[in-house]
C-alpha cells in the first residue's frame, strides 16, 4: 500500500473530526482505525458514532493502517479539526450559559 499524500492526511482527518465516511475504502479504514484510538476525544465533541469503541492497540498493531510517523501527523491534523470546531462551537453560544 502506498503512503499517503498530504491531501488524503488531510481528508482522513476531517472524516475523523466529522465523523463522515464516504471517502473511499482506503481513507475510511484509516478514519475508522485512528478514530478508536481517540474515541474519548471524539465523544466529548459528539462526533463518535454511538457503535464507536476505543480499539486496542494490539489489534491496531495487526491491522497496522498507517506507520507511526504518519499516526503522529494525523493525530495533530486531527486536534487542530476538532480544536477549531470546539472554538467554533463556543463562539455559537454552546454550551449554553446557566
Amino acid at each position: 500500500m502506498k503512503p499517503l499524500d498530504r491531501h488524503e492526511l488531510d481528508l482522513v482527518a476531517r472524516a475523523i473530526a466529522s465523523g463522515r465516511r464516504g471517502y473511499g475504502a482506503r481513507v475510511d479504514r484509516v478514519a475508522e482505525s485512528v478514530a478508536g484510538l481517540m474515541v474519548n476525544r471524539l465523544r466529548a465533541l459528539g462526533v463518535a458514532p454511538e457503535r464507536a469503541r476505543s480499539r486496542r492497540k494490539a489489534l491496531l498493531r495487526k491491522a497496522k493502517p498507517v506507520d507511526a510517523r504518519t499516526l503522529k501527523i494525523l493525530l495533530r491534523r486531527v486536534d487542530k479539526h476538532l480544536g477549531q470546531r470546539a472554538l467554533a462551537s463556543v463562539a455559537d453560544g454552546w454550551p449554553p450559559a446557566h
